[in-house]
């Protein structure tokens, strides 16, 4: 498939330019950090982005026609841009002069800076990105503002534009069809969730090789059936990053294979819990080490057993040490599944209000509190008005509840 191919190659020389650039801010002044930052950094998210599609055109096949003609209408503006900067890297003078020729051409071209430039490829490759993965997310008002912003900047540049534009699908007519009921797993990562941004400017990696279709030798239009076990892996959380390890034979100790780094808290916090509790389930898995089931780098502010209708469970309330975010969560108190999560909650500004909770001796009831469950039928207990009922066992531990709420809904009215 040409199109993953391209991406490939046009992600990698996207990496060499950010640093080469990395290298000509070193020599700049203090004032001119800021603005080769912000471009560096649009930089690298295209490379992630074109990696994201490299390897997404490979899973969704049958859905590669939907973004071919928008990939062609992109690309070719995406890769005069990293060719021309390519070049300028390459004129005599100082860094400073360097940088100064290259804002200096490139910001003239088709209205706007090199960085706002960057931010629209960005844009329309994450909807390209959400056709492919995400159809839910997929905006179409949104994609096709992109495409006109990019055609006038191919006309600007002298890029001959398509014959034929395509047509924008509309968001109802790319939902991916389900064949029955929809796992548990996919509906967390299917739903809207807020984000707490995690700061850091590092890209995720994976310590295996890679490689192209060609190089595997796999027949056009062919189904990808490879997976690796999750009894295979190990999942440790570091900062802003959770390190999937594997057992390595050679060294005869594990060995990082794949270290994520997230923007987001919370889908941090959903993708561990899955993780931790698909595994702690696999029948292939031989023993699941405690501390997997904790995410880490966590402070706890309160622990209580609550009674559910099938079972009693051990409530958390934590508070994140990166990112001073806080959430609550379920999981098993004993048996084979002991500490499995059984859902999560995150704990947001509007959940904390006074009016947001209600205590009526061992029970207390939460507002504006939506639950990520990690359990095919789990039935928790819940108001009329879809409220969420926390049965606590003991009414000392209903009051130490309500009274680490109260100590973080003060702190968040600061």
């Amino acid at each position: 498939m040409a199109e993953t191919v391209e991406c490939w190659w046009l992600a990698k020389r996207s990496d060499d330019i950010s640093s080469a650039l990395s290298r000509i801010r070193i020599s700049l002044s203090s004032a001119s950090h800021a603005s080769i930052t912000n471009v560096i950094n649009e930089i690298l998210h295209s490379s992630s982005l074109l990696r994201d599609l490299s390897d997404l055109l490979r899973i969704y096949r049958d859905r590669v026609s939907l973004v071919r003609q928008f990939l062609g209408i992109l690309l070719p503006c995406l890769d005069r841009s990293v060719e021309d900067i390519r070049y300028l890297l390459g004129e005599k003078g100082s860094f400073r002069q360097v940088w100064g020729g290259i804002v200096e051409r490139m910001g003239g071209e088709g209205g706007g800076s090199l960085y706002t430039r960057f931010i629209m490829y960005n844009g329309y490759m994450v909807q390209l990105v959400r056709l492919l993965s995400r159809p839910s997310m997929y905006e179409a008002t949104v994609l096709k503002s992109l495409i006109e912003k990019t055609l006038r900047l191919r006309a600007a540049r002298g890029i001959e534009a398509p014959r034929i534009l395509p047509l924008l699908p509309l968001s109802s007519q790319v939902r991916i069809q389900q064949p029955g009921r929809i796992h548990w797993a996919q509906q967390i990562f299917d739903r809207k969730h807020a984000m707490t941004r995690m700061r850091h400017q590092v890209v995720s990696c994976c310590y295996a090789p890679s490689m192209l279709d060609a190089a595997l030798e796999i027949p056009t239009g062919s189904t990808v059936l490879f997976k690796l076990g999750l009894h295979e892996l190990r999942i440790k959380r570091k900062g802003c990053a959770l390190k999937l390890e594997r057992w390595s034979l050679e060294k005869g100790k594990p060995e990082e294979w794949l270290v994520l780094y997230f923007k987001g808290w919370e889908k941090m916090v959903l993708f561990h819990d899955v993780f931790a509790v698909l595994k702690q389930h696999c029948p292939r898995t031989v023993m699941c080490d405690p501390e997997e089931l904790m995410l880490g780098e966590e402070r706890k502010l309160f622990r209580g057993r609550i009674l559910t209708p099938s079972t009693p469970h051990i409530l958390t309330l934590y508070l994140d040490k990166t990112t001073s975010a806080t959430r609550l969560s379920a999981t098993i108190p004993s048996g084979p599944f002991k500490r499995s999560p059984i859902w999560t909650a995150f704990m947001h500004p509007d959940a904390l209000k006074p009016e947001s909770i209600k205590r009526h001796a061992k029970k207390v009831v939460l507002k504006k509190l939506d639950l990520n469950v990690y359990e095919e039928g789990y039935e928790g207990r819940r108001g009329r008005g879809g409220e969420v009922v926390l049965c606590f066992c003991e009414e000392g531990d209903a009051e130490g509840f309500m009274s680490a709420w109260k100590a973080l809904a003060k702190e968040a009215a600061l």
